[in-house]
């Protein structure tokens, strides 16, 4: 065989094993957008459905479930937060919150995603996937066709699924 030959044989099965082999790593899906969204949250062994809504700086969550706290509102914005529930007002800094409030759990879970720092992010298909460490627990976030969230587990208590995500325009 001479080297014409050879270097073909070579660029050849070089192409056969790199088109054999899909590569899985995937860009980040955006979500630095106006968003809103309703999910279920498994939380500490306690099942919440939210609605929540992402504008600029400023989140609102309404409660769904459970039946004692529906309603209930909560906004973050900036540094700040305001809780509204029956007439009664709850008012201060977001640093501050109690570590169970679930609206500044999914929120800084989304803003963390959202940043996409210290994740690795994969596909399979249409499907994008990633992980990270939230909160000192290992993240898993799936996005569906559209890359927009559909679950995110954190830990073993921790569990995010959406009902509905999508992006809206302020």
């Amino acid at each position: 065989m001479n080297i014409r030959g050879l270097v073909l044989l070579l660029i050849l099965t070089a192409f056969i094993f790199l088109t054999g082999c899909s590569d899985t790593t995937a860009k980040r899906p955006d979500l630095n957008s106006d968003y809103q969204f309703e999910a279920t949250v498994n939380f500490s062994n306690e099942a919440f459905t939210i609605s929540g809504k992402k504008t600029s700086e400023r989140w609102v969550f309404t409660y769904i479930q459970p039946a004692e706290i529906k309603d209930m509102s909560v906004v973050l914005e900036n540094d700040k937060y305001k809780i509204s529930y029956n007439g009664l007002i709850q008012e201060g800094e977001r640093s501050s919150m109690p570590d169970s409030n679930v609206c500044d759990f999914v929120a800084r879970s989304l803003e963390y995603i959202a940043r996409g720092k210290d994740m690795e992010f994969s596909s399979d298909g249409d499907i994008v996937s990633g992980k990270g460490v939230f909160d000192g627990g290992d993240l898993k976030v799936t996005y569906n066709k559209n890359r927009l969230p559909e679950e995110i587990t954190i830990g073993k208590d921790i569990e995010i699924i959406f009902k509905s995500f999508k992006k809206v325009h302020s």
